[in-house]
This record gives C-alpha cells, structure tokens and sequence, in this order.
C-alpha cells in the first residue's frame, strides 16, 4: 500500500485530457504531482491494439475537422471515407446513384441545421463568437483568471504554426442565461423541417429510408438525436473534413505522455482507483484535499479531475465530500451519456468490394429497434456502419487484413452489449449474409465487441448535451466550503478543477476538445500555485 503524500497536484485519470494536463504542469515547472489511474494502461477511451500486425482503435479513431486542429500536428495516417455503399432494411443494395443522393439528402439537413444556428439572435452570436475561441470562463471573485489566449497555448503546445483573433468572453452568468434561453433538439428541428418533410413526400421510392438514415447524424454524434441541442450541434468540428486515422490514436498518447512518463515513471500510479475525494479542508494543512482510493491517501492543494462523464454522473455523490454544489450536481443529471461500440469482424478473406471505404446496413432482427419517432409508436432499425479495414491498410499490392469494423452506437449499441458474444457473432453474420447474398461469407476467424457501456472506468463513450450551459457548469473549478480551515480559506487554489471532452463547450465530445481542456485547465492551475503570471 502507498503510504499518504503530499502534492501540489493530483491528477485524476491517464486519458488524454490528465495526460495532457500533467504535461502542462510539468512544463510549468511543477515538481510536485501525481497522475493517478484505475486501469493497468493509460490512454482511456483511446485503445489501440494490434489485429494481424496492424493497428486499430476500439476507441476513438477520427479527426474532426483539420483546419486549425492541433490533432493535425500528431503525424497520424489519415484517410476519407467518400466510397460508401448503403444497404435498405431489407439488406438489399440501393444503387449507388440513389445511394448518393439519399446521403446528400442528409448532409443538406445537417448543413441547414447549422446554417439555422448561425442566423441566431445578437445575443447567440456573441456567445458562439466568444465560445469560438474556447476563451475560459473568467470568475474574478474566485480567481481573477482561469485562462488567457487559449489557443495560443494549445497550438504552442502541440507545435502548431497559426494564431487565433482573441475576442473579449462574457461573463458565466450571461453565458448560461444566453444558453438556456431557447434551444430544441436535431430531432425537433428535423421534424420541422419543410425542405426536408418535402424531400421525404418527393421521393416515393427511398423516401421511406431518410427517416432511418438521420440516424447516420447520430452515429457521428454518439449520441441520440433527441437530446442533441441544436445550439451546440456542430460545435466540436473544426473546419474540413472528417478523417479516419488508420495508423492510430496511440500516437496521441506517446506524444502528450510519452516525455512525461519516460523522464518521471514515479508521477504515474496505475491501478490506483480513486474511491473518494475530500475536500471539506477541515484539518488546517497546507495540502487540504484528501484524494482516497483503494491503495492509500493522498493529500494535495489541488485536483484535477479528468474521470469520464460516465463515472462522474454514476458516482458523483459517493467520490465527494462535500457533495458537489447543486448547479454542478443539476448539470451532470442533465448530461446525456452517449454510446459507441465497435464489433471487429476478422475473415479469411474479403466478400465485399474491395474499392468500398465502408457501408451503412440495418440490424435484421425486430428485436433490436431504435431510431428516432417521425411517427409516433415507431422505431427505425438499428442502423450500423461498417469500416473496411482491408482498404484503409492497403499499400500498393499489398492487401490489407479482411477485417470489417462495425459501429453501434446508443439504444441498440446498450442492447448488443447485453448479449452475449455468440448472440452478437450470430446477428453480425446473418445481417452481412443478407447483404452480401451472392458472395460466400465465411465463418469469422475471430470476433470482438467493445461494450464501452460496461466497461466500470468509463461506463459510457463521451458526452452528449441539450444544453450549453451545463457543459460550461462542468467545465468550471469546484471552490471550498464555507467550513473549511483558514489555510484553504487563504489559499489561492481551488480544490477541485475538471477537464476532459465533457468540459470542452466548443469542442464536446471529441478527442481535441478533451487534449485542449487538459492543457487550459493546467494553466489554471499552475496560474494559481504561482508558477505563471
């Protein structure tokens, strides 16, 4: 067992967000830190792993958007997926003509969607202006300052050669009275769509199938439909393209923790769970947080908070002492958790067309139902993407392996991780038989399915919001209670500081939005235990 010690800064959680966070730190010239991590590995819901010598990510795998991206400066192999086929609920191939078309069909609704955001009231504008910039919050009762010139830090950090215009950011409270002030679901404005209900009525033939294929919008998303707020819908995409990263998102990893790790092994604690986080301060000491877990006790001035919202919204009133303050509790009840799985298929060979990126195909059995309600009382199919991996690895004449990776996402991705790997080995087989009826498709040779859902360290896949401002509750610094001893009283630290994708109001959700959130919220921090001006 470790036995207690005292630091300026514990980090809570190796994923990209903590990993990135100690970087900072450490490149402020914090001495005194430790990274604390319940798994065996860092990374978190970045998961790399090899299948036949070739890398591939059960966990986040695109870059979104590559215009000012920091993500852009990470060498990754990178790789649009334009060549898509689509498969109607009967598993029969639409032609590829009607195919097209059905996808622009959808990707102009999307378009409009953010178009209709952007005509907003002044008041909206300033807030999508400000928060375009990812400027901090600024609370000067508290701290004076949280943070200056956002991306001017992350692009310095991540080596990046261009600068963002600073603009002046409200403050909190007119943020969060701007955010709730009026906002619907994509679902809503879908429904009311007239250009898109016109489109639907137009097409007599395929028609049918755009209510079903929205559902490619939330499989980008992560996320159902319903509870994606038009206000923050298209937020976490940096201008461009969408790109798979074939070689994975390790590199991301050996980047932001590599140096770290390999100069200082003694700042990382893995299997180390926190159970508790104390931050009542009523013993008068320099280092009042108590950081629990199940390999001893911590004491620090600060913490930095990285856990998945998944973890936080489950085990928020069992981690804290005191409860978190209720705006902070009433916004992670408010936070949807959204679900992505992937089920990696490995064949002996490949069935399918080989110059495909990928293809869009229903799950065949009823009992697997979701989808949003265009007509009350019904369920589209579980709409399910596939990623031909064969492609995405192939050099030259030298095939890649005959690997499908098939992505779930929400009601029917909670389902499929309910059953159990024969059942789901069973539904991926009949459903690519269907598909692929001229061609013989073999038995797999091997089969795995994510299940991030259950998964206890990050019970869930990212975060999905109908509202701005709770996401820019989350993102803010938790201070100590009226009761706490003098020391805390008098310090210039906040107990409690947050970051990860679930804190990121510009960019929530994405793999960016959790590296920025970890890079600004160390400056906070150093900030205030004076390594910086």
């Amino acid at each position: 067992m470790d036995t207690a010690r005292q630091l300026d800064c514990v980090v809570i959680g190796a994923g990209v967000a903590g990993l990135a966070a100690a970087q900072s730190l450490c490149k402020a010239g914090c001495k005194s830190l430790l990274i604390l991590e319940a798994r065996d590995r860092i990374g978190g819901r970045i998961l790399t792993q090899e299948l036949l010598g070739i890398p591939m990510d059960l966990g986040a795998s695109w870059i979104r958007g590559t215009k000012d991206n920091p993500l852009m400066n990470i060498p990754f192999r990178l790789k649009g997926l334009e060549n898509v086929v689509i498969f109607d609920k009967d598993n029969r191939k639409i032609e590829a003509v009607v195919a097209a078309a059905l996808i622009e069909t959808v990707w102009a609704a999307r378009q409009r969607m953010i178009d209709s955001r952007k005509k907003s009231s002044a008041a909206k504008s300033r807030l999508s202006s400000s928060l375009s910039n990812e400027d901090s919050l600024i609370d000067s009762d508290k701290l004076n300052r949280r943070r200056k010139s956002w991306w001017d830090r992350v692009r310095k950090d991540m080596e990046a050669e261009q600068s963002s215009e600073q603009q002046s950011m409200p403050e909190s409270d007119e943020l969060r009275n701007i955010s709730y002030a009026s906002d619907i679901s994509l679902s809503d404005w879908l429904r009311a769509d007239p250009q898109f209900c016109a489109e639907i009525e137009r097409n007599k033939e395929h028609g049918y199938l755009l209510l079903d294929l929205v559902n490619m919008l939330e499989n980008l998303e992560g996320a159902d439909l319903n509870v994606i707020s038009l206000a923050n819908h298209d937020k976490n995409d940096f201008v461009g393209p969408h790109l798979y990263v074939t070689n994975g998102l390790w590199d991301l990893i050996r980047v932001i923790g590599g140096s770290i790790l390999k100069e200082q092994r003694d700042i990382l604690k893995l299997e180390h769970e926190v159970v508790g986080i104390d931050y009542s301060a009523g013993i008068d000491s320099d280092y009042p947080v108590q950081i629990h877990t199940n390999k001893g006790v911590f004491s620090a001035k600060t913490v930095i908070i990285t856990l998945p919202i998944g973890i936080l919204q489950a085990r928020h009133t069992e981690l804290f002492y005191p409860p978190l303050p209720e705006r902070h509790q009433h916004a992670l009840s408010s936070v949807a958790v959204g679900l992505m799985d992937k089920v990696i298929l490995e064949f002996s060979h490949c069935f399918w067309p080989p110059e495909v990126d990928g293809f869009w195909s229903f799950l065949p059995a009823p009992g697997i139902r979701r989808g949003m309600d265009f007509d009350e009382g019904e369920e589209s199919p579980g709409l399910v993407w596939f990623v031909n991996m064969e492609k995405m690895h192939r050099s030259g004449p030298t095939e890649g392996p005959p690997v499908l990776i098939g992505h779930v996402s929400q009601r029917h991705a909670r389902r499929i991780e309910e059953m159990d790997d024969e059942e789901v080995e069973h539904l991926f087989l009949g459903m690519l038989r269907q598909c692929f009826a001229k061609a013989v498709v073999p038995d797999l040779l091997s089969f795995r399915i994510t299940r991030w859902g259950m998964d206890p360290y990050s019970m869930g896949a990212l975060g999905t919001s109908a509202s701005l401002a709770h996401i820019i509750t989350l993102s803010e610094p938790v201070a100590y209670p009226e009761s706490a001893c003098a020391k805390a009283q008098q310090s210039h630290c906040q107990p409690l500081h947050f970051a990860g994708e679930h804190t990121s109001p510009h960019h929530f959700g994405t793999v960016h939005g959790a590296l920025m959130s970890g890079i600004v919220e160390a400056e906070s921090v150093a900030f205030e235990l004076g390594l910086i001006s």
